[in-house]
């Protein structure tokens, strides 16, 4: 896995913390280039097969300092996010997620809200999961 981070609120140690978390629990991480910028608003991001950046996928995460509730996905409703490190785990499993549903075949155009709805049922287990542990 590679990581460019961009940010300026984003210290690096957290965020190959968080990486090495989500990397027991996502596929096809080690080949992926995880970039991240800071945003405004609220953090979002994209997944890409190609990366611009070198071989292998890219994740591209847009983070905001603070909290602020995920409106995502309205049927499964809010989800608070109480700081920067919990809005990284919840986008970055979002976007792996979606890597994985790629390598599967299961991303297709026509599906792509049952795709979205996977990928954040998944986020939102893993942030759960991730605050649970204690970031361990």
């Amino acid at each position: 896995m590679r990581i460019e981070n961009r940010s300026r609120t984003c210290p690096r140690a957290t965020l190959e913390h968080i990486l090495a978390f989500l990397s027991k629990h996502c596929k096809y991480t080690d080949s992926a280039t995880i970039l991240v910028s800071d945003g405004t608003g609220k953090g979002r991001g994209r997944a890409y097969m190609c990366s611009p950046l070198g071989p292998g996928s890219l994740v591209q995460i847009w983070a905001v300092p603070g909290a602020y509730t995920s409106h995502t996905i309205p049927s499964l409703g809010p989800v608070q996010v109480a700081n920067l490190e919990e809005q990284l785990v919840l986008i970055l499993a979002h976007e792996l997620r979606h890597l994985e549903q790629f390598h599967a075949g299961l991303y297709v155009e026509g599906q792509e809200v049952e795709a979205e709805v996977d990928a954040e049922v998944f986020a939102r287990r893993l942030l759960d999961k991730y605050t649970y542990m204690g970031a361990q």
